[in-house]
């Protein structure tokens, strides 16, 4: 599997957590980094996403919510807050 396939399936799987009302960048990130925490995708963690190229860190945030546009457009659409 590619990082950049991981990368998207993590995105799509988070998102998929979030309630309709609160689809928005923030919230999107602040639910990558719970399920990162808590190793809810496939019992991944922060360091086991990193070593595959799905980092949650500041310099990575332009590419997961790149990622997170590929998935959905209408999610930024909605009024949603731009990248910080």
């Amino acid at each position: 599997m590619t990082d950049q396939r991981l990368a998207l399936e993590f995105v799509d799987f988070c998102m998929a957590r979030l309630p309709d009302d609160a689809r928005n960048w923030g919230r999107l990130y602040d639910e990558m980094c719970h399920v990162a925490s808590r190793n809810l995708f496939r019992g991944l963690g922060y360091l086991d996403l990193s070593q595959r190229g799905v980092s949650l860190s500041l310099g990575n945030v332009h590419a997961l919510r790149d990622a997170a546009q590929a998935l959905d457009e209408r999610f930024f659409e909605t009024g949603a807050s731009s990248a910080p």
